[in-house]
């Protein structure tokens, strides 16, 4: 094959070229531009499959759709990540990655829409994990333009201070690193 592409590229192609689709790189080759043409961090859901986290869980007629209510646990959302706003029925804007230290302190600080904002326990965040969605696992209608990356937990790693819990929002695993990492925030409060 070596020998098929090497002469294709001093203009003997037709060899190479036979070569190359009966080994199937051909087929790879050509499908690169499709692979491009799809974003691969949409979030795909089965159609068939029954959710988990189903959109009447929340009550979204909260400040106009910027907040929810996850009725199971009685904890109000924020439905946009840190740097985003809620506009015309969905997140806009670029959602900031913070350290887990700059997290925690903005959420202290965020008097919007009443104040007492944190960052989520693991149990929280896994409590809005829709195990039938990857990339990200979460209700796309209740959490529009969830960053399919990492987001950080309130949880410090035990025996560790320099470490923190995450919640890997694109198949909805959890884990560790630094501190000083950046991670995107979602914020949530008792109701």
């Amino acid at each position: 094959m070596a020998q098929g592409i090497s002469r294709m590229v001093r203009g003997d192609s037709a060899p190479a070229l036979s070569n190359i689709f009966r080994s199937g790189i051909f087929v790879a080759i050509s499908m690169l531009p499709l692979v491009a043409a799809f974003n691969v961090h949409a979030q795909r859901c089965p159609l068939n499959e029954t959710k988990v986290q189903p959109s009447t869980d929340y009550d979204t007629n909260r400040n106009a759709g910027a907040i929810i209510l996850h009725k199971k646990t009685d904890l109000e959302w924020q439905r946009c990540s840190v740097g985003q706003r809620w506009e015309a029925n969905t997140c806009t804007g670029q959602a900031q990655r913070l350290s887990w230290d700059d997290a925690q302190a903005f959420a202290r600080s965020d008097a919007s829409n009443g104040g007492r904002w944190r960052v989520p326990t693991i149990g929280e965040f896994m409590g809005i994990v829709e195990s039938g969605c990857v990339s990200p696992p979460v209700n796309g209608n209740i959490f529009p333009n969830t960053q399919a990356d990492y987001y950080w937990t309130v949880a410090s790693q035990a025996g560790r201070v320099t470490h923190a819990w995450y919640v890997q929002f694109t198949e909805g695993n959890v884990s560790t690193n630094a501190k000083s990492f950046t991670y995107f925030v979602r914020l949530v409060r008792e109701r």
